[in-house]
């Protein structure tokens, strides 16, 4: 007995590993896939002319598309022509903060660099103030009371960081409800209908609120009584004959003595097909057959 819960177990760790593996890679491949569209995205603003605001907010902007994003952006040569890059909201912690000084280096004219509601640590803040302070020509790194600092050359503004509004990791991956509610009011909906606010004259819907009244009044409705439940049923439609497969007599009265009547439902008026077309040419037969008139020849003649 032993032996067998052992294979058991064997058997569901077995099974669990291939599972794991299993959703690693497709995890891997959505990873990817979310890298490349991001990055196709940053590729369409420099492509565009549109690098100067880069509004990146709330992309789950990581590491790995931070240090692709620098790549294209020397690659394109468009460092010169960022000025505003917004990152809100995208998760990023004290891993991220050299690339993030790694992008305020190398971009020499950004004048704003949104940062907030991100997993930045207060150290992590004061690792930025402090490095901020090492870059050529800056004389002043002032923080203000919303977190953020003012990045000081002289007496002009350079830079500015906004950093407040941080959070911790747990905040960002909060669990959602997918329960559906117990306080909802589903048993009210019959009743509500068998009144004068329920009540519809479309006819799919009114015979479903005539039924709701039948079943709770113990009554069927004046319409319903004699009839069984359902919808009303339709006389079956006739089909019309094609004319051009009909003879029609001489006089042009149809087969029958007179024309069938219009039809709900059957083909429009035009629509029925050629006809008969041999009739038209009926005038031009007898024609034909027939010799020319000799004094109305001669009457032609003399004129």
């Amino acid at each position: 007995m032993y032996l067998g819960d052992l294979s058991k177990s064997n058997g569901l760790v077995s099974a669990l590993r291939q599972r794991n593996m299993a959703l690693f890679s497709r995890t891997q491949m959505f990873e990817s896939f979310k890298t490349r569209a991001l990055l196709r995205y940053v590729m369409n603003l420099i492509e565009g002319d549109l690098v100067g605001e880069m509004h990146l907010d709330s992309l789950s902007f990581g590491n790995r598309e931070l240090n692709e994003m620098m790549g294209l952006l020397n690659r394109y040569d468009a460092n010169d022509r960022v000025f505003i890059i917004s990152m809100m909201d995208n998760g990023l912690d004290d891993e991220s903060l050299n690339l993030l000084l790694n992008l305020a280096f190398n971009l020499p004219y950004l004048r704003k660099l949104d940062l907030r509601r991100n997993c930045i640590s207060q150290d992590g803040v004061r690792k930025i103030m402090d490095q901020i302070k090492t870059m050529e020509g800056i004389t002043a790194v002032i923080p203000d009371a919303k977190g953020g600092m003012n990045v000081h050359s002289g007496n002009q503004l350079r830079l500015r960081i906004d950093l407040g509004e941080q959070i911790t990791k747990d905040q960002m991956a909060m669990e959602v409800d997918f329960s559906v509610p117990t306080d909802l009011a589903h048993q009210d909906a019959d009743p509500f209908l068998a009144t004068d606010g329920g009540q519809t004259s479309y006819p799919l819907t009114s015979h479903h609120s005539n039924r709701v009244q039948g079943q709770q009044g113990g009554v069927a409705p004046s319409s319903a009584q004699g009839q069984q439940s359902g919808p009303p049923q339709r006389s079956p439609q006739q089909a019309i004959p094609e004319p051009s497969t009909m003879d029609l007599p001489k006089g042009g009265a149809s087969p029958g003595g007179q024309m069938p009547g219009p039809v709900p439902g059957g083909p429009p008026v035009g629509l029925g097909g050629p006809g008969n077309v041999a009739a038209l040419n009926k005038k031009n037969s007898r024609s034909k057959d027939r010799l020319p008139d000799p004094k109305k020849r001669q009457a032609r003649r003399a004129k």
